[in-house]
């Protein structure tokens, strides 16, 4: 189970804060990375990272660089 975002906007600083709580336990404070089967291309923002996998094990990739595509390994493994 996952809970998606909500537009508090205006909202009394108690509800944000609750139901960022909420949030946190229910989504158990996990990061779910976007998993590729393709080598990073694309013009990210920096900070974006990416899960590389194919049949012989993957990679983590992670961007140096705002709004551009230089992606950088920053750890590998073999299945």
């Amino acid at each position: 189970m996952k809970l998606s975002d909500y537009d508090l906007t205006g909202s009394p600083q108690e509800l944000i804060d609750a139901v960022d709580d909420i949030r946190t336990i229910i989504n158990f404070g996990k990061y779910n990375p976007q998993v590729v089967t393709s080598v990073p291309t694309w013009i990210a923002p920096r900070g974006e990272n990416v899960l590389f996998l194919d049949s012989t094990g993957g990679r983590l990739y992670y961007n140096v660089s705002d709004n551009t595509a230089t992606w950088k390994i920053v750890a590998a493994f073999l299945f």
